[in-house]
């Protein structure tokens, strides 16, 4: 979860109102909504009919375990969300702020910005820590096959994962 967004110079304290606003009183447009709905709904219909995606999706379901985070949506998914249900993440996400990193790049008013950002960013409420359980979204490790038929045509997709155990070190990056 997160929040982003790009603006010129003059709009930037416009920018700032409106994250602020984003955060503290969140506001569903059921119409934007159900226009994105219709829209992803499209596209899981579109998937269905492209052997190509349904391998990709199925491939990611195998290599990933059925892992919930790496489920490709479903109109039974589509249909569970509602206004009610982004409203009640929206609530959940509200201690963020305390937990986030605000990184701002680009030309801005040094006269202007550290009023600006203690008037739409310090004043954001603070919450106690949210509990996120983020379970690990490894790949297999198993040596299986893993073959599908879907065309007529003569056709093969090779995909190689190589996997290391070593330890992160942000500088190597």
């Amino acid at each position: 979860a997160g929040y982003s967004g790009k603006c010129n110079q003059d709009e930037f304290n416009a920018f700032l109102e409106r994250l602020h606003l984003m955060i503290t009183q969140p506001r569903i447009d059921t119409k934007v909504l159900n226009n994105y709905k219709n829209r992803i709904a499209l596209s899981i219909k579109e998937r269905k009919n492209n052997p190509s995606l349904l391998f990709t999706d199925e491939r990611n379901h195998f290599l990933y375990n059925n892992h919930p985070r790496k489920k490709t949506w479903t109109q039974k998914m589509l249909d569970s969300v509602t206004g009610d249900v982004l409203e009640e993440l929206s609530q959940n996400q509200k201690s963020l702020p305390n937990e986030s990193s605000f990184v701002f790049v680009g030309n801005v008013n040094a006269d202007t910005f550290e009023k600006q950002i203690c008037k739409y960013i310090a004043t954001l409420p603070v919450q106690k820590k949210a509990v996120i359980h983020d379970p690990h979204t490894a790949l297999t490790t198993d040596s299986t096959e893993f073959v599908r038929a879907y065309n007529s045509e003569p056709r093969s997709e090779v995909t190689l994962y190589y996997h290391q155990d070593r330890p992160y070190n942000r500088e190597e990056y």
